[in-house]
């Protein structure tokens, strides 16, 4: 079935009309492989017909000017010498029409993780760019939000039960923001255990700042993250930085999502900061970062630096010995304990 938009339309090759217009209508003939008439799919089916009966026609075509010469005259004699020749070029015609449709589906697959679905970087910062000009041109619009959101203690996982069970966890991830975000929003996933979000038409609810506005919406998507199910039993909670993108700025969406991050990278810390976690809701205000820093003291977030640095080799010790975190505990506490006793003799 030929494309709605060009039906109807003079078909040409150079300045002659092609053979072929509709190619559904050689569907019956014995030269069309049975993978082809045969396919469930009635889009695929589509592509590759369509494929298919051009590349016969570009591989052999001075049957045009067998049309032309005996066509008119002898219909049979044409059509004929059209299956000879079809017959004979299917094999190589069915091969290029299977890439052909293997390359639009990488095409549309380019934007999305192939894990979970969603989309990714490539895909939303075209998306971004066109809410941005909307937005101009429509000042009504609300704000546009770029949001980072890390899943917490997910390398654990797949260190302890493997990248099968890792991955099961990341598309109960990736379903719980796709679910959950609202019809106007988008749900993004970067790689490995980065999330992200771009709210669009985001304005103040009422008796609420935009801040605040903003942030209620990232926590009742966190909310939904808290019932994904982890092997481990503990509950998935993230770490989440955004950058609010105002009406008269210009730019593009990496540079947005370095803020973004760079927010979520200090929320991530946190976590490592006695009393400072603001619950299992870390969000981070790019342009209030330093609001964030000034809860903790420069030794204490130095300390949760070390802490984040130290808390890989720590979980490989841990699995290699086979012990829970009290355990590590108690034996780290032995082993200073013998060496403060031999410091004292």
């Amino acid at each position: 079935m030929m494309d709605e938009r060009r039906r109807g339309a003079p078909q040409q090759t150079g300045e002659r009309p092609m053979i072929i217009a509709e190619p559904e209508k050689f569907l019956e003939r014995d030269w069309v492989p049975d993978l082809i008439r045969e396919e469930e799919d009635s889009e695929k089916k589509k592509i590759l017909l369509d494929f298919f009966i051009k590349k016969v026609l570009r591989m052999h075509i001075r049957l045009e000017e067998q049309k032309k010469q005996r066509g008119k005259q002898d219909p049979a004699a044409f059509e004929e010498a059209l299956d000879l020749h079809a017959a004979a070029l299917a094999d190589s015609a069915l091969v290029d029409a299977l890439n052909h449709y293997e390359l639009i589906q990488a095409e549309k697959e380019r934007g999305r993780n192939r894990l979970t679905g969603l989309l990714n970087g490539d895909a939303v910062a075209s998306i971004f760019t066109e809410r941005m000009r909307d937005s101009r041109e429509k000042p009504g619009k609300g704000a546009t939000v770029v949001v980072r959101m890390d899943a917490d203690r997910f390398k654990s996982i797949n260190d302890t039960f493997g990248h099968k069970i890792g991955d099961g966890v990341l598309k109960g991830i990736a379903k719980a923001l796709e679910d959950g975000v609202r019809p106007s929003d988008y749900a993004l996933h970067f790689s490995g255990d980065e999330f992200g979000l771009l709210l669009t038409n985001v304005k103040p609810a009422e008796g609420k700042t935009l801040e605040q506005t903003v942030e209620d919406i990232i926590k009742r998507l966190i909310q939904k993250l808290e019932k994904v199910v982890r092997p481990d039993g503990q509950i998935q909670t993230a770490s989440v930085g955004y950058r609010v993108v105002n009406q008269d700025e210009h730019g593009f969406f990496p540079q947005f999502d370095h803020d973004a991050d760079e927010a979520a990278g200090i929320a991530k810390m946190l976590q490592f900061v006695p009393g400072s976690e603001m619950g299992s809701e870390r969000i981070v205000n790019f342009d209030r970062i330093a609001d964030a820093m000034e809860q903790v003291s420069p030794q204490e977030f130095h300390a949760s630096k070390f802490q984040a640095a130290a808390k890989r080799p720590i979980d490989e010790v841990k699995r290699a010995l086979q012990i829970d975190e009290a355990e590590l505990q108690r034996r780290v506490a032995a082993v200073l304990e013998l060496i403060q006793n031999a410091e004292a003799a």
